[in-house]
């Protein structure tokens, strides 16, 4: 019909029990995004604990990020 969208999303099929193998960064990125939509819809099941510590490295890779763009930025004029 008309007006209506289609949605389409791609999923990982399998899981790297160790996601350093995984070469591209982001590759890893999506592979990320995957685990936490699973995470919040329930299709994977963490304890608090490994929830905790997941959102403490996110945390600490978006803070590691702004440091990173902060000085670059800094460089230019330096």
């Amino acid at each position: 019909p008309k007006g209506r969208c289609a949605t389409f999303q791609f999923q990982v099929k399998f899981f790297s029990s160790d996601p350093s193998n995984l070469r591209e960064e982001f590759t890893r990125y999506l592979f990320f995004l995957q685990i936490k939509a699973d995470i919040k819809s329930g299709k994977l099941i963490c304890s608090k604990e490994s929830a905790i510590q997941l959102a403490a490295l996110q945390l600490q890779c978006k803070y590691f990020l702004v440091v990173i763009k902060a000085l670059l930025f800094i460089a230019e004029f330096g």
